[in-house]
This record gives C-alpha cells, structure tokens and sequence, in this order.
C-alpha cells in the first residue's frame, strides 16, 4: 500500500513538471502547499492589498463586491507553482509582491484534488529585513 502511495505520488509529480516546464523556464521549481488568497487578475490582487488593513475576509470581499463578482479574489487552500512577480507595493502593514501562480490542486479534507492547471496571482508579503540585507546600499 506505501509502495503504491509512492510511486502514485511519483507520477503526480511527473506530470506537474511536465505541464510546469511551459510556464516559466526555471531550473529548479518547487509545488507549494498554502492556505492563500488569490486574484484572478494580477489588478484585483493589487486592490487587494491596497483595501487590506488588517481584515483578510473585508478586503476580500470588497475585491469581490467591486469586481461584481465572489470569486474575483478567495482564500482557498491550494498546491501551486510559483511564477514571477508582477507588481510590488508598499503599504502601511509592509511591503508585498503580486505574483502568477500556476494552480495545479486544491487541498480538500480527504486530500489534494487535481484540477486542470490554471493561472492566478496571489500576494506575497516581502521580509523587508531580508530584503535590506539582499540589497547592499552604497556609501556616499
């Protein structure tokens, strides 16, 4: 029973790497597994974190209520690819990249489901200590 969960688990893999490949040309890409919001455009993500005060579910919903639509943006649990960053904005509460993920699965009760992959933008908070220490500043 472990063997076969193994090589099932396997062949997932295969196949996300295959359809992965096409969506940006990177050596080494990781499937992430996370609880994220996520647009389906890189504008509403955008407006996302400009209505985000530290409510998660408002600024969700006023995404949602402007874009006439529940399922512009959502907080849903899900297996994804990363792609590259396509905006960046500084707010009050930090700083925050938007992103192209490449959603492969979402992660239900009894497991991940599979679904055909799709794109969609999700927003990142950036360390900004880390990101001082990435970019030396010169000295006058």
């Amino acid at each position: 029973m472990f063997k076969r969960l193994l090589i099932n688990r396997a062949l997932w893999r295969g196949a996300v790497i295959a359809v992965v490949l096409p969506f940006q040309p990177a050596l080494a890409q990781e499937v992430e597994t996370a609880t994220e919001v996520i647009c389906s455009s890189s504008e509403q993500a955008e407006r996302y974190i400009a209505l985000l005060g530290g409510d998660e579910e408002d600024a969700v919903s006023q995404v949602n209520i402007e874009a006439q639509s529940d399922e512009a943006c959502r907080v849903v649990s899900v297996v994804y690819l990363r792609g590259k960053d396509v905006a960046k904005t500084a707010t009050k509460q930090g700083t925050f990249v938007v992103a192209r993920v490449l959603i492969v699965g979402f992660v239900t009760r009894k497991g991940v489901l599979d679904v055909p992959e799709f794109v969609q933008y999700t927003v990142f908070k950036i360390d900004e200590r880390m990101a001082s220490i990435a970019t030396p500043r010169s000295e006058p």
